[in-house]
């Protein structure tokens, strides 16, 4: 696994073992580096906002625990003030004397509470009768905590938040918590006279913990031992069961103080928490974990500035490496591809004389003597053959040629043998296209021509087994070509595609104009041939005899490049057993153009 790694790396292109290597060495540890930095930054933040939020708490904590107790103190002081016994008692006996009792305990309420802002109301009943009030005032009252009352027997409880029903229509409705405990008769043993309340303001209580939430995300809250909401900055949770709105902050009603981590509508929110000392109440804080993110801002902002700086001059640094090294080798790479091709015309930009500028001017140096070295020996074959060629032709006496088959011509239609007569014109058509005074250039009409009078001559030898079909527009007729192009390619098609195919075979011969191009298909449907090894036949630079029909492709490809240019040529595709098409591609030359001016306007 290891030799395979370093494997692929070595086979990588350099310019992607440059850019891995800055990963690997610069980004990767830097964002290692800072991710460890900003992650002790956090946690250290998060230990500082966990202590301010306890040093908050305990001050809000301190001021609940004095409203709970000022209440039960005032709750003890209204147990021994003998107002209340008398009003109770006269309220059983119906005594008209109730009166006076209200009012001195009225006055002695008055001073009691009249400091206290979270007293919303005081209220003595019996059996939901109202006896005496103080504060915000109701019609009767709810007997629901009555009974628990008169149960505990004189002991007080802390009631859950819920709405009184006020005597004044209009008043504001809102939540309170009322301390409540039963009057029992000092007189009579354990003898319930009246029901005491007093109630504390909702709003008044969740004031005192305001500061713990800074955030709408956030959340503070007072809950009794079982888990009920008292009072909270969200009136919506008040009244509410805390395992029914946050699941997850069940922890907080087993510790008597802590803090832990969950989830609340997928926000990640620190929770932490302490008892109201002297009650069964908890003072609960919920803070969304990305106000630590925001608290640590700064610091992310920095490290975020020196990650960027730092990515900034590594960009810098590889731009210059690239400019400098990687971006000429690759260049030298892209150009000595171009030679596996075959193509020694590289020219290769350099801007340096340094050690790799230098290597590029010696792979350029040997790279044209290495083309002109081939050239050489190239071109010098390709004119010994066009010499024995033009030799050829010179043997080749054309007035003596053409007398003698005009003669032999003339001697058939005296004979009425008009068979033999086409023939020998055809014959002679043929020899003097071939001959064509010498010039190597002729026309698309000649050559269809000289093709027709081929094909007729080869008709017995055919017997019908093969159709040519020929589709050339007029306009093309015109147009300059080398001489013997398309001929060879329908004789190769027969030779080699047809003569052992069973049953009829079919020849396609047409010409059509692509942009400045004209591009001549020859297309069979015959056996078809290797496809690959013929293009390496065509191809290669070497000379070869294979067989095949290679031999004739490759001198009309090479025939055309060496007098149109590189860009021109012949192409073969071919599949066994389905057919084969040849496309020979030249200049589009009308008439009046020389093949010099082609070669200028492409």
């Amino acid at each position: 696994m290891k030799t395979s790694v370093i494997q692929k790396f070595r086979d990588m292109s350099i310019i992607k073992k440059f850019r891995l290597s800055v990963i690997v060495i610069l980004f990767i540890p830097m964002i290692l580096i800072f991710a460890v930095i900003f992650y002790q930054s956090y946690s250290e933040l998060k230990s500082k906002m966990i202590d301010n939020s306890r040093i908050s708490m305990r001050q809000s904590e301190r001021s609940i625990r004095n409203i709970v107790e000022e209440t039960e103190y005032l709750s003890l002081s209204m147990l021994i003030d003998d107002n209340i016994q008398k009003l109770c008692k006269q309220y059983v006996l119906e005594n008209s004397t109730m009166d006076s009792a209200k009012r001195q305990l009225y006055v002695s309420l008055q001073d009691a509470v009249k400091s206290k802002s979270y007293i919303d109301s005081i209220s003595i009943s019996y059996n939901s009768d109202v006896l005496f009030q103080y504060g915000n005032k109701v019609e009767k009252e709810d007997g629901k905590f009555e009974k628990a009352a008169m149960e505990m027997g004189g002991r007080a409880f802390w009631s859950q938040a819920y709405q009184l029903v006020y005597q004044e229509a209009g008043a504001a409705s809102h939540y309170v918590i009322s301390y409540l405990r039963a009057f029992m008769d000092v007189s009579k043993y354990n003898q319930p006279i009246g029901l005491q309340r007093i109630s504390i303001n909702e709003e008044e209580l969740s004031s005192t913990f305001a500061s713990l939430s800074s955030d709408n995300r956030s959340e503070a809250f007072v809950m009794n031992g079982d888990g009920s909401i008292l009072s909270a900055l969200n009136k919506d949770i008040i009244g509410r069961s805390i395992q029914e709105i946050y699941p997850g902050f069940g922890q907080a009603l087993q510790d008597r103080y802590g803090y832990f981590e969950t989830k609340v509508n997928g926000v990640r929110m620190m929770v932490i928490y302490q008892d109201i000392e002297g009650t069964q109440w908890k003072l609960v804080q919920a803070i969304p974990a990305y106000m630590l993110v925001a608290s640590s801002r700064s610091l992310f902002v920095f490290l975020l500035l020196e990650f960027l700086l730092l990515v900034l001059f590594s960009v810098i640094f590889s731009r210059i490496e690239n400019y400098a090294m990687i971006r000429p080798i690759y260049a030298l790479s892209k150009e000595m591809s171009k030679v596996k091709d075959g193509n020694f015309d590289v020219r290769i930009h350099r801007e340096s004389r340094d050690e790799i500028g230098l290597l590029t001017e010696s792979v350029e140096e040997m790279l044209q003597r290495t083309k002109q070295l081939i050239d050489k020996v190239y071109v010098s074959q390709i004119r010994e053959k066009e010499s024995a060629y033009k030799a050829l032709e010179a043997q080749i006496n054309p007035h003596f040629l053409y007398n003698v088959l005009d003669s032999i011509h003339w001697m058939a239609v005296r004979q009425k043998d008009w068979e033999v007569s086409d023939r020998i014109e055809a014959l002679s058509e043929l020899f003097r296209h071939v001959l064509n005074k010498g010039d190597s250039v002729t026309t698309i009409g000649a050559e269809i021509k000289y093709l027709k009078n081929y094909l007729y001559l080869q008709k017995n030898k055919f017997a019908g087994r093969i159709h040519v079909c020929i589709d050339v527009d007029d306009e093309l007729l015109k147009c300059q070509t080398l001489k013997l192009l398309i001929q060879p390619l329908v004789e190769n098609a027969i030779q080699h595609g047809m003569a052992e195919k069973e049953g009829i075979g079919n020849i396609s011969v047409w010409i059509e104009r692509t942009g400045q191009d004209l591009c001549i298909h020859v297309e069979d449907d015959g056996l078809g041939a290797d496809e690959t090894k013929i293009r390496r036949l065509i191809y290669t630079k070497e000379d070869t005899e294979e067989p095949g029909g290679a031999f004739a492709l490759k001198n009309i490809h090479e025939r055309v490049q060496m007098h149109y240019g590189a860009q021109y040529g012949l192409t073969f595709e071919s599949m066994e057993q389905v057919g084969t098409v040849v496309t020979v591609k030249i200049p589009y030359m009308s008439g009046g153009e020389s093949g010099h001016e082609a070669a200028d306007r492409g």
